[in-house]
């Protein structure tokens, strides 16, 4: 009974060296799985819900460059921003066939308390007419503004604007720049960009 039991030399030392690449494959699998991060969603399709953090992109990609020209008031004391994306080679912009151009939320101290609902999509300057020519004597200019004028519950636009309030108006973009190569219209780039400024007007 006990040699029936008992394992043999051989089979020990197997069960040993099973052990050993069992616990080293793990260490490298299970340690790239533990340590890899998932991608940032994108901006401008995720639907952003009060209380989370999006990433901010840079202002400039490429040639591209955006900037916020004004912040100021629009219906019920909403924010409304001016745009301008500069660029500085000829070309042209045309949005991802999947998506829209922009995106406006509010932020608070980095946080969504603005900007999004989760069952309504956000408007966007319904004149941005695509493709439009660009260049760096040709900037393009456009409004964005809130399709869900209110903010986030337990916020008001008076206290998000006070002095000294760490609200701002984030603008997401997302075009795509195209120009012609060999006689054929070719993508150049899918520009992510993002600007900010302060909530106040």
């Amino acid at each position: 009974m006990l040699r029936r039991l008992s394992a043999s030399p051989a089979k020990g030392a197997f069960g040993f060296f099973l052990a050993v690449f069992g616990a080293a494959l793990c260490l490298g699998v299970c340690g790239e799985r533990a340590h890899s991060t998932a991608p940032s969603p994108d901006p401008i399709s995720h639907v952003y819900r009060c209380g989370e953090r999006p990433a901010l992109s840079p202002s400039s990609q490429g040639p591209l460059t955006l900037r916020l020209a004004a912040v100021r008031a629009g219906r019920d004391g909403a924010p409304v921003v001016d745009y301008t994306i500069t660029s500085a080679m000829a070309a042209r912009i045309t949005a991802p066939s999947d998506t829209r151009p922009f995106r406006l939320l509010i932020l608070d101290h980095g946080i969504v308390v603005g900007g999004q609902n989760p069952s309504v999509p956000l408007g966007f300057n319904a004149r941005f007419v695509v493709p439009v020519e660009i260049g760096p004597a040709r900037p393009t200019h456009g409004t964005v503004d809130l399709y869900v004028a209110r903010p986030c519950p337990g916020h008001s636009w008076r206290e998000l604007k006070k002095k000294g309030s760490g609200a701002k108006v984030a603008l997401f973009a997302m075009p795509r720049l195209t120009a012609f190569q060999d006689h054929r219209l070719r993508n150049i780039l899918t520009a992510r960009l993002s600007a900010s400024a302060p909530l106040s007007y």
